[in-house]
C-alpha cells in the first residue's frame, strides 16, 4: 500500500466522518449501533468541504503519470512475490524471498 493514497484518503474519510457525525463517532459505545447521520449541526459544513478537497487531491493524484507508472511497477512486483510465495508454499521451502530493490526516479 503506497502512503500517498492511505493519507489522503484517510484524510478524506475522516472529515466524512467528522461531517455526517456531530462528535466523530459513527458507532454507539453502548450496543455497538449506528448512530444517526446529522448534516446540521456546527461544522458540518466546513467537513464536507475538508472532504472534497481531500477528494480533490486524490484524483489528481491518481491521475500523475509518475504515479500511474510506480503503481503498475509495484503491482507488477507483487504479482511476483505473490507468485514466488505460492511456489514456496507448495515446494514446502521456508526460504524468504528477496525484496527488490525500489528504483529511485528523477
Amino acid at each position: 500500500m503506497d502512503m500517498c493514497r492511505k493519507f489522503i484518503q484517510m484524510g478524506m474519510t475522516r472529515a466524512k466522518r467528522y461531517a455526517n457525525h456531530a462528535g466523530g463517532r459513527k458507532y454507539s459505545k453502548a450496543n455497538g449501533a449506528e448512530l444517526p447521520k446529522s448534516s446540521t449541526h456546527k461544522d458540518a459544513k466546513d467537513k464536507l468541504e475538508a472532504s472534497e478537497i481531500f477528494r480533490e487531491v486524490w484524483n489528481q493524484c491518481r491521475d500523475h503519470e509518475g504515479y500511474k507508472k510506480k503503481k503498475e511497477m509495484f503491482q507488477k512486483e507483487q504479482k511476483e512475490w505473490d507468485k514466488e510465495k505460492k511456489k514456496r508454499e507448495k515446494d514446502g521451502t521456508s526460504i524468504q524471498p528477496t525484496t527488490p530493490k525500489l528504483q529511485r526516479s528523477a
